[in-house]
């Protein structure tokens, strides 16, 4: 990656401290939910969540591309996993508010999902592109030696 200027790193170090401090609360709720299904979508939440802002540590300048996932979506997951775990706490929740938060969280994966594999995608064509070419060299060498 190239070295960006100081208004752009400190942009990006700013949204990677931000999403961090998202991050810790997001796992901190886990740690507490008690329903297996909602602990699995919360963990895998987190994880993607981390190897978001760890890409964009590695390569800030993709800060801008994840900004809405780390300023508004990780904050917001972090608040859907908190508020489940007080609808674990209360003793009867209402069935559709358990149903209804459930699905923000499956939704909340898949979006992140979908930001974890923008970022990707430069690489994996990139990847996909020198495969072609060294795999089109080999052909022609190896039937060259033919």
């Amino acid at each position: 990656p190239e070295p960006l200027d100081v208004e752009s790193q400190s942009t990006a170090d700013g949204l990677i401290a931000e999403g961090r401090h998202a991050l810790a609360r997001l796992q901190a709720a886990c740690r507490g939910i008690k329903d297996t299904g909602m602990k699995g979508e919360t963990r895998r939440l987190a994880a993607t969540a981390e190897r978001i802002l760890l890409d964009v540590q590695a390569d800030p300048a993709k800060a801008m591309s994840v900004r809405r996932l780390i300023t508004f979506y990780l904050p917001n997951a972090a608040s859907v996993a908190e508020g489940w775990r007080a609808l674990e706490g209360r003793s009867l929740p209402a069935p559709e508010r358990l149903e209804q938060t459930r699905e923000t969280m499956v939704h909340l994966n898949q979006a992140f999902d979908r930001f974890s594999h923008e970022l990707i995608a430069p690489r994996v064509q990139s990847l996909e592109l020198d495969l072609k070419v060294l795999n089109d060299a080999l052909k022609t060498d190896l039937d060259r030696l033919s």
